[in-house]
């Protein structure tokens, strides 16, 4: 927003809740009023549609004509970034902020290029530098349920990844037509000096069988130091398509 006139901000070409133009005004309190601009200078704004106060999802520059509103309200999700594998070796993400206490990583119709194989993570504490390959550095545990119903674990106390979907043959993941996987992990508190633990869900077309696959998994980073880059790829060949999306939870 640019343009102030006192304690008055105009601002146009900005669409706040299919109002446009619209207009703000600071009060004495230190509140944000957004509506209408339908007055003059130093009206107040009609049709209000919320109140905005510091610390509650914004954030206040009043410098010269700057008005800077962000997503900083506690217990939000925020979207960070998506990434969109093409015969992908690996999907990365680095940079992990401190300022989120969890993160979720959205799983959309991913696919391997090579039939029966599992997604597997690996983590990272120098920010993608290198990713954490060594012996009985996780542990990590998966239930399969074919839709018949049946239900088959696999899991390993020390192993070199965190294997998403398992090892299992009825959880493997297919390459042919439709057989891919969707689904959310779940990333808890990884910037902390603990072990990094993750959960996750989702659904998938099995290579072996053929089957659709409810998984349930779970899995821990056997080490008490930060992670704030994770690694995901395929347990053989490359990550033929699908989208991974980043989100922050805020605590």
């Amino acid at each position: 927003m640019s343009g102030f006139d006192n304690e008055v901000v105009y601002a146009t070409n900005i669409d706040l809740r299919g109002i446009s133009p619209i207009e703000g005004q600071f009060k004495e309190n230190g509140e944000l009023l957004i509506g209408n601009k339908t007055g003059g200078v130093g009206s107040t704004p009609t049709g209000v549609s919320n109140t905005l106060t510091e610390g509650n999802g914004i954030t206040i520059d009043n410098g010269p004509g700057t008005i800077m509103i962000s997503s900083t309200a506690t217990g939000a999700w925020t979207f960070i970034v998506a990434v969109t594998a093409s015969t992908s070796a690996s999907v990365e993400f680095t940079d992990l902020s401190p300022n989120f206490c969890m993160f979720m990583i959205v799983l959309k119709n991913i696919a391997p290029d090579t039939d029966e194989v599992s997604l597997i993570m690996r983590t990272s504490s120098n920010n993608g530098v290198s990713y954490d390959s060594g012996a009985s550095q996780y542990e990590w545990g998966n239930l399969v349920g074919l839709f018949q119903p049946q239900f088959q674990l696999s899991g390993e106390e020390g192993d070199t990844e965190i294997h998403i979907t398992g090892t299992h043959l009825d959880g493997l993941i297919g390459n042919g037509a439709n057989q891919n996987l969707s689904g959310f992990i779940y990333i808890y508190d990884p910037l902390s000096t603990e072990f990094t633990r993750l959960t996750s869900t989702g659904t998938l077309t099995s290579g072996f069988n053929d089957a659709g696959i409810a998984y349930s998994a779970g899995g821990t980073r056997l080490s008490a130091a930060l992670v704030n880059a994770v690694q995901f790829s395929m347990s053989s060949g490359n990550i033929a398509s699908g989208t991974f999306a980043l989100y922050g939870l805020t605590s």
